[in-house]
């Protein structure tokens, strides 16, 4: 065996075998709203609040509705919106998802219906159209926010 390959050898059986020295990469004492960007509250029962330095999505709910046999209807996601100081837009945003021979996620968002600034509670709703033989699995309501600032939701709701 060559002296590079005996060498090369021996380097490998030390980096593998040796213990390593643990090097503290992120300390968690360093969290923050500013670090973390996204801070998610509950002021009060049936109200989350987002304060978010930068765009995020929220996933508010996964609901499983292979249940329901749903076809041939429309499925409507409503809430009510309320921001604080956001610069720039927040909606709702809606995927369903499917199994069989519709495999796939689609989805639909309340661009038509955007808060922004300092508004008040705002009724907002996004519909999604099932066609005959469209039976979905599954549906993630999400809360969409573009832009930095504060935005609070209540009245969730998923209805057919």
């Amino acid at each position: 065996m060559s002296k590079r390959l005996m060498l090369l050898a021996c380097s490998a059986v030390l980096l593998f075998s040796a213990p390593a020295m643990a090097e503290e990469l992120y300390s968690g004492s360093a969290l923050s709203p500013e670090t973390v960007g996204t801070r998610i509250t509950q002021p009060e029962a049936g109200t989350i609040r987002v304060d978010t330095a930068s765009p995020t999505a929220v996933n508010l709910a996964d609901v499983d509705v292979r249940e329901k046999k749903l076809e041939e209807t429309t499925l409507k996601y409503s809430a009510k919106l309320k921001t604080e100081g956001l610069d720039g837009a927040a909606f709702l945003e809606m995927w369903v998802h499917f199994s069989g021979a519709n495999k796939g996620s689609y989805f639909s968002r309340g661009l038509d219906q955007q808060v922004t600034g300092d508004a008040d509670w705002t009724a907002v709703s996004i519909p999604f159209v099932l066609q005959k033989g469209q039976v979905p699995d599954r549906v993630t309501l999400n809360l969409q926010v573009n832009g930095k600032g504060a935005v609070l939701i209540k009245d969730v709701k998923l209805s057919d």
